[in-house]
């Protein structure tokens, strides 16, 4: 099914990865693989500079004495790699919904961090995540 999208005139230009709810609890687990499955993605697609934007889980009452903090914390581990970029979801989270209704500010966010012309090698370089600079 991804084949046609590994080489040609369809192959992807990046990715953006928008999970993690079901590994709060698994924060140690989620810091090791999480970088090696965006390694596994770029040798896959034969594309081992290719832009991976990632959001970080929402500000959700997830219900377990492991906060959710240590996740997004884990999800920081995949900064090391290169052309990676972070937008935050924790200010569109609702308490009791994990899916928010505010999406449309998490696409301005993720536009923020990989410019708004695609993902052009120029804006992937020029617009890397800086995790002490606000986005959105």
């Amino acid at each position: 099914m991804i084949n046609p999208y590994v080489q040609g005139p369809m192959a992807a230009k990046g990715m953006i990865w928008y999970q993690g709810e079901s590994n709060v609890g698994q924060a140690s687990y989620y810091s090791c693989q999480f970088p090696v499955m965006i390694d596994d993605y770029r040798k896959l697609f034969k594309a081992p500079n290719m832009y991976f934007g990632f959001v970080q889980i929402s500000g959700y009452n997830y219900g377990t004495d492991q906060s959710p903090a240590y996740l997004r914390e884990a999800q920081l581990s995949a900064l090391q790699l290169p052309n990676v970029g972070l937008a935050s979801a924790v200010d569109v989270g609702m308490a009791f919904d994990i899916h928010p209704t505010g999406t449309h500010r998490i696409t301005a966010h993720i536009s923020t961090i990989n410019g708004t012309d695609g993902f052009s090698s120029s804006s992937m370089i020029d617009r890397q995540a800086n995790p002490r600079r606000p986005l959105g």
